[in-house]
C-alpha cells in the first residue's frame, strides 16, 4: 500500500506541474479592437493617378502578446461592402468573372501600421466593381464614394483575423486603368527617361501598317521595341543620326539589335517611325526614325482667344506636363505644341485625346494635367 501511495503521489506531482506549465504558456488573445484611423483627404476630393499613392493608418490590433500581424486592405463602393449590381464582366485576362462587393488592394508592405497604395490599384479596383474589364467600356463619372477597411491576422490563423471599422473617402475620382481589349499596336521606348522600365516607358501608337507617330520623352540614351521585352527581331537601335540645324529635327535610320540612341538633347520629342523589314536579321538595317522637338506645350481656347498659349511644365521624364489654376472659361480649348497647329490635341472627353481632335469642353478653373504616359493620350483637371 505504501508504495501505491508514493506513485499516485508522484503522478499527481506531475500532473500539477504539467498545469502549472499550461497556465504559463503564451497563449494569443483573440484581438477585441481593431480601429483604422479616417485620413485627413476624407472629404476632400481625391483625383486618382497613375503614379500616386495613399496611406492609411491603423492602430495595432492586441492579441494580448507583442506579435506582428499582417494586414490587409479592402475597399467598396458600397458601405455595407455587397456589390452594386449583380452580373458578370469580362477582366483583363479574357476571364468571365462575376462583378465584386469588394476588392482586396495590395499594400507596399504588410508588416507596417501604415497602410501605403498605389492609386493605380484603387483605380482598377472601382473599374471592376463598376464591371469595367476594359477601356472600351469605361465611361468617365463624377468622384463617387470609396469605403475602406482594414484586416489583420497573425500566422495565417483564423482566429486570430480582425475587420477593421469602415472609413468613407466621400469623392474618389477615378481613371481608366485598363487597356483596350483590341491588341495595342505600339513602340515601346526604353531608356534613361525611364530608367530602362519598360512598364514606364512612352509608347508610340500605331499610325499605319509598320509606320507609328507620337510623343516620347528623352533624357539620355534610348531604344525602340516591338514589344515590353528584348526580343529579336523587334529591338530597334541606332543607325545613322543626323540633325539639322536650322529645324532642330534628328533624321536617321533603324538597325535590328543595334547600339543605344545616344547624342539627342534631353526633352519631349514627336517621333515618326517606320518598320521596312519586321523580320530583319542583327546588325540590318530596318527602318527609318525622325524626332521632332517639342519646346513648348500649351492650352489655347475660347478663353484666352484662342491666342497666348497658357505654358504646361513638364515632370521628370517629360511624360507629364502640368499647368496650374488655369481659368479655362465655359468655352472649348485644346492642347497644342511649339505654339503651332501642327501637333495638337483634343477631343470631346479627357481619357481620350487624339491628334487635331474636336475642342475640348470642360470649363473652370483648375490644374490642368495632360499625360503622355497612356495611351490613348489623356488628361485630367484638378
Amino acid at each position: 500500500m505504501k508504495k501505491s501511495y508514493i506513485i499516485g503521489m508522484a503522478a499527481l506531482a506531475v500532473a500539477g506541474l504539467a498545469s502549472c506549465q499550461d497556465d504559463q504558456d503564451p497563449k494569443i488573445s483573440t484581438a477585441t479592437e481593431f480601429l483604422l484611423n479616417t485620413p485627413p483627404m476624407a472629404e476632400q476630393t481625391m483625383v486618382l493617378s497613375p503614379e500616386g499613392t495613399a496611406t492609411f493608418t491603423v492602430s495595432q490590433p492586441n492579441y494580448g502578446l507583442t506579435l506582428a500581424p499582417t494586414y490587409g486592405l479592402e475597399v467598396s463602393l458600397t458601405e455595407d461592402f455587397t456589390a452594386i449590381k449583380d452580373g458578370t464582366y469580362v477582366n483583363v485576362d479574357d476571364e468571365e468573372v462575376p462583378i465584386p462587393a469588394y476588392v482586396v488592394i495590395p499594400l507596399e508592405s504588410q508588416i507596417r501600421a501604415e497602410l501605403v497604395v498605389k492609386q493605380s490599384n484603387l483605380a482598377s479596383a472601382i473599374c471592376a466593381m463598376r464591371g469595367i474589364g476594359n477601356a472600351d467600356d469605361f465611361t468617365e463619372e463624377d468622384p463617387r464614394p470609396l469605403y475602406v477597411r482594414a484586416t489583420s491576422i497573425v500566422g495565417n490563423q483564423p482566429s486570430t483575423a480582425i475587420t477593421s471599422n469602415v472609413i468613407k473617402l466621400s469623392y474618389v475620382k477615378e481613371y481608366c486603368a485598363l487597356e483596350s481589349s483590341a491588341s495595342l499596336d505600339v513602340l515601346y521606348t526604353p531608356g534613361n527617361a525611364n530608367n530602362w522600365n519598360f512598364d514606364a516607358a512612352m509608347r508610340i501608337p500605331s499610325s499605319g501598317e509598320n509606320t507609328y507617330a507620337g510623343y516620347m520623352g528623352i533624357d539620355g540614351d534610348f531604344k525602340f521595341t516591338n514589344q515590353p521585352a528584348w526580343s529579336n527581331p523587334g529591338n530597334y537601335g541606332c543607325g545613322e543620326l543626323t540633325q539639322d540645324e536650322k529645324t532642330g529635327v534628328w533624321t536617321g535610320t533603324l538597325i535590328e539589335n543595334g547600339g543605344n540612341f545616344s547624342g539627342v538633347e534631353s526633352g519631349l520629342y514627336y517621333a515618326e517611325v517606320t518598320i521596312t523589314n519586321t523580320e530583319a536579321a542583327n546588325d540590318t538595317e530596318c527602318g527609318t526614325v525622325k524626332l521632332t522637338p517639342i519646346k513648348t506645350v500649351g492650352i489655347i481656347g475660347d478663353f484666352n482667344g484662342w491666342g497666348g498659349d497658357v505654358e504646361m511644365t513638364p515632370e521628370p521624364g517629360f511624360g507629364v506636363w502640368k499647368a496650374e489654376n488655369v481659368d479655362l472659361g465655359d468655352g472649348s480649348w485644346k492642347f497644342r505644341m511649339n505654339n503651332d497647329w501642327t501637333y495638337n490635341l483634343g477631343g470631346q472627353t479627357l481619357d481620350n485625346l487624339t491628334q487635331n481632335g474636336d475642342n475640348i469642353p470642360d470649363g473652370g478653373t483648375h490644374t490642368v494635367i495632360l499625360d503622355f504616359t497612356t495611351i490613348p493620350y489623356s488628361a485630367r483637371l484638378e
